[in-house]
């Protein structure tokens, strides 16, 4: 099975006085200590969903095995960014590189996500028959990252409820 990361880093930071993204985090950027735990997982697809501050992070980004996916509509808040996320891997499909089965939705600001912890949920998802969503767990409660099936990905496209992917999922 092939697997995707979207790392949403396109939001405002408004709860923070600092830029999210850029943030210190263990010697390094926080962004580039995600890409660098995909990465460590075997996840060879990686899409980094940006738009607040884009200038600032492209040149972070740039030379690292990611497709930078910009999200002109960041304002309208998080699900914007899944959506853009998510429909730049049906694109990749379409222009027939190898398909995804499923995608990672990982915001910047979830830094201690684990290799192991993505490894073990992408085995999982694989084993079981018919999975279209499974999470991390710990302490019998559901963690960061989802991962979500793509044959959600048009109903997930066209969802206009409440509480964005969280209210998806359920």
């Amino acid at each position: 099975m092939n697997f995707a990361c979207i790392i949403l880093a396109a939001g405002l930071s408004s709860r923070m006085s600092e830029f999210k993204p850029l943030l210190p985090f263990q010697g390094e950027p926080a962004i580039a200590k995600i890409i660098n735990t995909v990465l460590g997982a075997g996840l060879s697809q990686i899409k980094v969903v940006i738009g607040h501050r884009a200038y600032e992070l492209e040149p972070v980004l740039r030379g690292l095995p990611v497709s930078i996916v910009k999200n002109h509509r960041f304002a309208e808040g998080m699900f914007s960014s899944i959506v853009a996320g998510v429909s730049s891997i049906q694109k990749t499909e379409i222009d027939g590189s190898k398909g995804v089965d499923g995608f990672f939705v990982l915001p910047v600001d979830v830094p201690l996500v684990s290799p192991e912890t993505l490894r073990r949920v992408t085995e999982s998802f694989a084993n079981t028959t018919h999975a279209l969503i499974s999470h991390p767990v710990y302490k019998e409660k559901r963690g960061h990252p989802p991962l979500v099936s793509t044959r959600l990905t048009a109903p997930l496209l066209k969802w206009k409820g409440k509480n964005g992917l969280r209210g998806f999922l359920h």
